[in-house]
Order: C-alpha cells, then structure tokens, then sequence
C-alpha cells in the first residue's frame, strides 16, 4: 500500500519536463551545453544554459560568454574582483549582450561609448578604470562589442573590441541571482 502512493503516472507536462531535464543533462555531459553562473555583480548575474560552439550567427543583443581578451585587462578584473576561472589568464568567463558587430562604426571614450554615432547607456567612465581611448573605427568581421547592463559592468569600455576567438558562445539565462 505505501508502495503504490509513491507510484504515480506522470501527465504531460511533467513528461516533457522530465525528457528536456534528461536532454540537457546528458548535453552538459557529453555535448556542447554547460551551465555556467556569472558572478561579477552586474545585472547579468545568474545561471546561463550556454551553447558551446562558435557560431556564425552572433546577432545585436544576443548574451554571449566571452574570454576577456589580454593579460592586462584580466589582471585588472582580478583586482576588481571577478572569481578566478577556467578562461585564459585564470579568469571566469564574463557574461555580456553584444551591442556591436562587423560594419557598425565604434567610438570609444572617457564621456561613452557610441555605436553609429549613438551614445550607449551606462557607458560613461568610472571612478579610476582605464578606458580605451582614440578607438574609431568600423568594425571588422568576427569583431564585437559586448557590453553590460550596469554602470558598473567591466565591458568593451575597458578591454576594447573582443574578437571571435575569445567568445565561448550563446548564452541564455535561465535563474537570475
């Protein structure tokens, strides 16, 4: 009799969970998805399903993972902060939107940063942080800038233009802390 209570037939709903829980279970095992948590106190913070490939189809807006590019700049993301990682220069991977992509016209200065001549929100410059200056320039192919949603975001305002090598892939939110 105890038996039989825990014994239940699942309804479709539950179903159909339970089979994608089991797909992207055995694709973070063996295929290209992982889960990755971002924590660099943005507004990007959360869990992320992250597609693993180096796809040719990064469009504006869309949550990419990324490496940030250079000794430099990872050092100075230590010093600010962000987790130690399994990225080059023992950094973690930095979630952040893709705000511009081959043939936008890219200024970067102290007051922001304009994409085709439009100032970007929460792009100005804070505190100490070096930001690139004098970039001015169209973008090329398989060159982006990624940007957060926070004043305080370490983005292409500090690290300049990321190229396609440092991106690890799409990411989609999936529980924000």
């Amino acid at each position: 009799m105890f038996k039989n209570k825990l014994i239940r037939k699942l309804n479709i709903y539950e179903s159909i969970g339970l089979i994608i829980i089991i797909i992207i279970g055995y694709q973070c095992a063996f295929g290209n998805l992982r889960i990755v948590k971002a924590n660099s106190h943005s507004d990007q913070d959360g869990y992320y399903l992250l597609v693993i490939s180096k796809t040719n189809n990064l469009k504006i807006n869309d949550y990419v993972a990324l490496c940030i590019p250079d000794y430099y700049h990872a050092n100075i993301a230590r010093q600010l902060g962000l987790p130690k990682g399994e990225c080059n220069f023992n950094t973690t991977p930095l979630i952040k939107h893709v705000a511009a992509k081959e043939g936008d016209k890219i200024l970067i200065t102290h007051s922001g940063v304009y994409i085709n001549n439009v100032i970007q929100p929460y792009t100005i410059q804070l505190g100490n942080r070096l930001m690139p200056t004098n970039i001015n320039q169209i973008l090329l192919k398989d060159e982006f800038i990624v940007l957060g949603t926070s004043l305080y975001s370490f983005d292409s305002r500090y690290f300049g233009i990321v190229r396609r090598e440092n991106i690890l892939g799409k990411g989609v939110l999936l529980w924000k802390i």
